[in-house]
């Protein structure tokens, strides 16, 4: 199975991964919030170095955050299109299934908690148990919080205080891209594939006012 992965999660930087069976290799690339002009000089230059075609592709994958959420709907929008034109499958990877297969491939097992930054001082947070990758919906929370309750917790692309950076695994990506049928989204017909959405679950700035409001009562 050949495939092509990018995660435009982040503002100023893109990673990409592409391959098969037996093998993948890596890339990143700086598109400093500029990566819809620079999407398809992307793939081609991953498709060069993988040594197979668009054509050849059996799964386009990208990741759905969250994160940055033009980069992520320029991904994903690009890549339902693609899936869409070549009949093949679409895969979506949200960054707290890749952190916790990341963390579960590098021995750690039991509770953890993993962070993603967002806003100025908010952060999400998911809770697990490895091995499994399940969790409930992230929760939005303030970041002097992190880690208050004493459980081990990982950061997504950021340390802050006590808690630890978890690095995004290229062989977990690869692993759940071949093999996993539970925890990341798949899709094979154009009914499933318009379904595979950015996972950003920040609040509106009008949610947001009407709780405060509702608060201040």
């Amino acid at each position: 199975m050949k495939y092509l992965f990018i995660d435009a999660s982040e503002s100023k930087m893109t990673y990409a991964q592409i391959g098969d069976d037996s093998s993948f290799q890596t890339q990143i690339f700086e598109t400093d919030r500029d990566f819809a002009s620079k999407i398809t000089a992307i793939c081609d230059e991953m498709f060069e170095l993988a040594g197979f075609t668009p054509e050849q592709a059996d799964v386009m994958a990208f990741g759905t955050g969250p994160g940055s959420l033009t980069g992520i709907r320029v991904a994903g929008s690009f890549f339902r299109t693609l899936a869409m034109i070549k009949s093949c499958e679409l895969v979506g990877v949200n960054s707290f299934v890749w952190a916790l297969k990341s963390l579960s491939e590098a021995g750690i097992n039991g509770k953890v908690k993993v962070v993603a930054p967002t806003l100025i001082d908010k952060a999400f947070e998911v809770e697990a148990t490895l091995p499994a990758l399940s969790f409930e919906p992230p929760k939005l929370i303030e970041r002097t919080d992190i880690g208050k309750d004493g459980l081990k917790t990982y950061g997504i692309n950021f340390s802050y205080d006590a808690i630890e950076k978890v690095e995004l695994s290229g062989q977990a990506l690869h692993d759940l891209i071949l093999n996993d049928k539970n925890n990341v989204e798949r899709a094979n017909d154009m009914a499933g594939i318009l379904k595979i959405l950015p996972f950003y679950v920040i609040p509106s700035q009008a949610e947001r006012n009407f709780k405060q409001n509702n608060k201040d009562r």
